[in-house]
């Protein structure tokens, strides 16, 4: 198993593409930290990936707790070992004209889509960096490569996420430390429930699909480093 003695956690992890990839690097034989705010969504994962014979550790609790952060990835050292992967893939997404959408609207998504994953990098790099090695993955979205009309607030906060990842990824080279991100298009998950109603989601990625991505680049050889994977429904336009 390629992810066998390694330890990662996964924010967003009760559901959706959270889950797919918890589940995915459990099959590789990774111990994995879940976070998200259910903690029944949470403890029907642990189960799973316990039954796939890996360890995993429920840590209830909103990625915008300023305190959270610390003590969950403190929590997971002592009862899973060193962190290897962090995955930031809690997000909420908003679909407003940005005249219309109040400024609270605005902060609220830039704290999860923006502010946690800093605030989790954070926190995560500095064991990394004593340990000259690990990966911080990043779940961003087609949105913060290109604008969508009556998606600011989302645009905005995946736009500033992308930015944060790749001054990251030039400053924590030099330490061994790799930072990536996967940009996906439309994926059928709870995320996007009542968004793009007049879309045929059937056509739509699964979070499996972006959990086979995950699984690539946390299993490059040090050598190597993917500083984005961009992700498109088949059916969608090539990109330029």
């Amino acid at each position: 198993m390629r992810l066998s003695g390694k330890t990662a956690l996964v924010t967003g992890a009760g559901r959706g593409i959270g889950r797919e990839i918890a589940l995915a690097y459990a099959r590789e034989g990774s111990r994995v930290a879940l976070v998200a705010r259910s903690a029944d969504e949470l403890g029907a994962v642990a189960s799973e990936i316990e039954a796939l014979g890996s360890q995993a550790l429920a840590l209830p609790g909103d990625v915008t707790d300023q305190d959270l952060a610390a003590n969950a990835l403190q929590r997971t050292q002592v009862e899973l070992g060193p962190l290897d992967i962090l995955v930031n893939n809690a997000g909420v997404f908003l679909e407003r004209p940005v005249l219309e959408t109040p400024l609270e609207e605005f902060d609220r998504v830039m704290d999860v889509n923006f502010r946690a994953p800093l605030r989790w990098m954070r926190e995560a790099a500095r064991g990394m960096i004593d340990r000259g090695q690990g990966l911080l993955l990043s779940i961003s979205s087609q949105a913060g490569r290109r604008p969508y009309p009556g998606q600011g607030a989302y645009c905005a906060s995946k736009h500033a996420l992308m930015g944060l990842v790749r001054v990251l990824a030039w400053e924590l080279r030099e330490h061994g430390v790799r930072v990536s991100a996967i940009s996906p298009g439309g994926v059928d998950t709870d995320l996007l429930a009542g968004a793009h109603e007049y879309a045929d989601k059937s056509a739509y990625m699964q979070p499996e699909d972006i959990a086979e991505a995950a699984i690539y680049l946390a299993t490059l050889p040090p050598r190597a480093a993917v500083d984005e994977i961009v992700i498109r429904r088949f059916a969608a336009d090539p990109l330029p």
